[in-house]
């Protein structure tokens, strides 16, 4: 429950703007494949669309989050799936149109079924602890080339793919860790926080730079922001961070501390200023 209502909660309080409460940063929509469902605590939650609704406005859609569930419940889900199907469609959905920022978004357990739509490839990624061997071997499963977009598993708050921010001086920048050289760093040294770029402008600037756009269409899956999370609060993390790339640090703080939560920082790895 926490899973998909925690993320909620952050993305439908932040604002563009901290001090006019008509500027939400985020409409947000749920889906499912029917209009109710039940919780693994047994509570029911109300849909907005169905998954073939869901296909036909995810052209306009800058986000999407996936929550997680009971570990053996994720993992008897098949790839052929409608949520697998529906998380494929929005990475090839970046992949023929890099110039659109767009950014998918794992909460614990449900970073298998972004392996099942192949969209961990030659990523790093975090998951619910007792995934960890079970997502690398399905990671593997879905990559026709397993030895070369082999997937890192480690255990992070959240871990951002392709993030969009100003690196400036790679070999200063304390925000950036290269997934090559992670097994050789101290547990203090792995701990460095994320930042986003800072502003809502930034963003929509973002999807009409013609070179970032060039520049995002090599990257892996045309440049799509994934990030993966770590199970219980630690979706209300990635989300304050996708709230902090998206609005901006002032929207995300605050959205914090109207929680009274402390924001604890992830990682992002292996990224590029586009």
């Amino acid at each position: 429950m926490l899973e998909y209502a925690g993320p909620l909660k952050v993305l439908q309080t932040a604002l563009h703007k901290t001090n006019d409460p008509s500027k939400k940063a985020f409409i947000c929509i749920s889906v499912a494949a029917s209009k109710a469902i039940t919780t693994a605590q047994g509570n029911t939650i109300a849909a907005d669309k169905d998954f073939k609704d869901a296909h036909r406005l995810l052209r306009d859609v800058d986000v999407v989050v996936v929550p997680g569930g009971s570990p053996d419940a994720v993992m008897d889900i098949d790839k052929d799936d409608d949520l697998v199907k529906l998380v494929r469609a929005f990475g090839d959905m970046q992949k023929n149109n890099p110039i659109k920022e767009r950014t998918l978004l794992s909460i614990s357990s449900a970073s298998m079924i972004l392996a099942k739509a192949g969209a961990l490839q030659g990523f790093t990624a975090t998951t619910h602890p007792d995934l960890d061997i079970k997502l690398e071997k399905t990671c593997q499963e879905a990559s026709a080339y397993a030895a070369v977009n082999r997937t890192e598993v480690i255990q992070e708050t959240y871990v951002v793919n392709n993030a969009r921010f100003d690196l400036g001086d790679p070999e200063e920048n304390p925000f950036v860790i290269d997934r090559r050289d992670y097994e050789t760093l101290s547990h203090k040294q792995r701990r460095r926080s994320s930042i986003a770029r800072k502003g809502s402008d930034s963003w929509k600037a973002s999807n009409t730079f013609k070179d970032g756009a060039a520049r995002r269409a090599q990257l892996r899956l045309g440049g799509l922001r994934v990030i993966t999370s770590n199970a219980g609060t630690a979706g209300l993390d990635a989300a304050l961070y996708v709230v902090c790339a998206m609005a901006s640090e002032e929207s995300a703080q605050d959205v914090a501390r109207g929680m009274s939560y402390e924001w604890r920082k992830g990682v992002v790895v292996d990224s590029l200023d586009v």
